[in-house]
């Protein structure tokens, strides 16, 4: 294996700030409004059965004590945002497992 692969790659600020700009502005230009969906018990089944989700990398435990939560901070139209974030993330950032043990 040649050089370090995890070394820092140096990056000028002017890089740096283009960089920070053009990704700001893939995410702004691929937003879409989120699904309206009623945070209800049989909602919370059709998309969570057996309190699970399976998304691109594993499965998503969301217990019923979540929604709850979703309830009492007022929070229930984030619903769909939720759902749809976890069925189709626009980014998936995954951390190498051999970074794990240091």
């Amino acid at each position: 294996m040649k050089g370090n692969q995890n070394a820092k790659k140096d990056i000028s600020e002017e890089d740096l700030e283009k960089l920070k700009s053009d990704i700001s502005n893939a995410f702004y230009e691929t937003a879409e409004e989120f699904p309206v969906i009623a945070l209800t018990e049989d909602n919370y089944n059709k998309y969570f059965p057996r309190g699970e989700m399976k998304t691109l990398i594993e499965n998503v435990k969301i217990g019923e004590n979540q929604l709850k939560k979703l309830k009492e901070k007022n929070r229930e139209e984030l619903t769909g945002s939720i759902i749809e974030t976890l069925k189709n993330p626009m980014v998936i950032i995954e951390k190498r497992r051999d970074e794990e043990k240091r």
